[in-house]
């Protein structure tokens, strides 16, 4: 069994308006953007990531990364 050393993030948040900045506090896209911060560009590198609608303007976003 092959081992591709991956974890993985979900952020769940409500996009109200339809659009956000990263740059505003409590959103869903600073809290994105805040995760994405904290990766290492070589052992943290991002795999993949997806965005789910749960209800609403509620979104699940996930995030596969290098462990």
């Amino acid at each position: 069994m092959a081992n591709y050393n991956t974890l993985t993030k979900i952020i769940v948040g409500t996009v109200p308006s339809g659009t956000q900045d990263s740059g505003t506090s409590s959103t869903l896209a600073e809290k994105i953007n805040t995760f994405w911060q904290t990766l290492d560009t070589s052992s943290g590198a991002v795999q993949s990531m997806t965005s789910v609608p749960i209800g609403g303007h509620t979104v699940a976003v996930i995030i596969v990364y290098l462990g």
